[in-house]
């Protein structure tokens, strides 16, 4: 099962923006999956600490 899908409805009209999306929903799933797969939290926490790094660096981008 998908938590997290990218599809058509989320896209912006702007290629790097929906790269990072695309890369966001990924990392999401990532994550999602993980806690899925074990309800422990150490399992999850590389793919959280990856989404969180990348989820500074896109706002980074957006904002500056």
């Amino acid at each position: 099962m998908a938590y997290f899908e990218w599809n058509s409805q989320v896209e912006l009209d702007h290629p790097l923006l929906n790269a990072h999306h695309k890369r966001l929903f990924a990392l999401a799933e990532a994550v999602a999956q993980s806690v899925a797969d074990s309800p422990e939290a150490r399992p999850a926490e590389p793919a959280l600490r990856e989404l969180i790094a990348f989820a500074r660096e896109h706002v980074h981008l957006v904002v500056v």
